[in-house]
């Protein structure tokens, strides 16, 4: 759905992950966290797919691990992402002498 069709839809939850995407081998050997633009950062490290997470089976903790790493992840590339307008200004600020 397109913000024409919904102006709220960056309030939204996100779609589930499409079946494509998604790990599809007969074992998950090796499991590699990256961002994923989703909520779950598993990625399959020989098919680069989603990983469920019951697939890999760790406890709560972990999970409230993996998902505070999500989170800092997704803020900082934000704020870089966000960032291009500023580097002009950054830069001439770091080229100003400092006053006495």
């Amino acid at each position: 759905m397109s913000n024409e069709a919904d102006p709220f839809w960056k309030l939204r939850p996100p779609p589930p992950t499409p079946p494509e995407e998604l790990c599809s081998c007969a074992r998950t050997s090796s499991v590699v966290l990256q961002s994923r633009l989703g909520s779950n950062p598993l990625a399959c490290l020989r098919c680069n797919g989603e990983v469920a997470p019951e697939r890999v089976g760790f406890t709560a903790a972990l999970a409230e691990e993996l998902a505070f790493w999500r989170d800092f992840h997704d803020a900082f590339y934000t704020l870089w992402l966000d960032s291009g307008e500023f580097e002009d200004w950054a830069r001439a600020l770091s080229r100003t002498p400092e006053v006495p």
